[in-house]
């Protein structure tokens, strides 16, 4: 895939996950996404929330499918919130001509080839302290 194919990819599908994790905050009454680093939060206990009933069908996505979206979310308040922080396409590490998004602030990157996997191997608040990690970035 060229490059320019990559972004456009990409951003439709960023496009598209945001638009699907909108709708669903927006059918739960007070749950409004607004793109501050607490918010993180909110987003992170939904999953869990989600995973611990094994409910994912109620939304009309998969487990896979929502942490894509939860990775978008993440990088947009990432953006949002830290001048200079981007979107990046970069070549999969393991596999040769792939590509993968990532966010990229001050010499820091994290990619995804699949969004946040299984969050509930990590500790509470995870999404949240890699948002911090992204904040303790001085520029070089």
């Amino acid at each position: 895939m060229t490059n320019f194919a990559a972004n456009v990819f990409f951003y439709e599908k960023r496009k598209d996950h945001l638009a699907k994790l909108t709708a669903i905050c927006d059918s739960i009454e007070g749950f409004p996404l607004d793109y501050t680093a607490e918010s993180l939060l909110d987003i992170e206990l939904l999953y869990r929330e989600i995973e611990k009933k094994e409910k994912w069908s109620i939304f009309q996505t998969s487990k896979e499918e929502f942490e894509e979206m939860m990775f978008v979310y993440f990088g947009e308040v990432v953006i949002e919130s830290l001048t200079g922080a981007e979107w990046v396409i970069a070549e999969h590490p393991l596999l040769q001509g792939e590509q993968v998004m990532g966010i990229e602030y001050n010499a820091y990157a994290i990619y995804a080839t699949a969004g946040f996997e299984d969050l509930n191997d990590q500790p509470l608040h995870h999404l949240f302290y890699e948002y911090e990690r992204f904040t303790r970035r001085k520029a070089i």
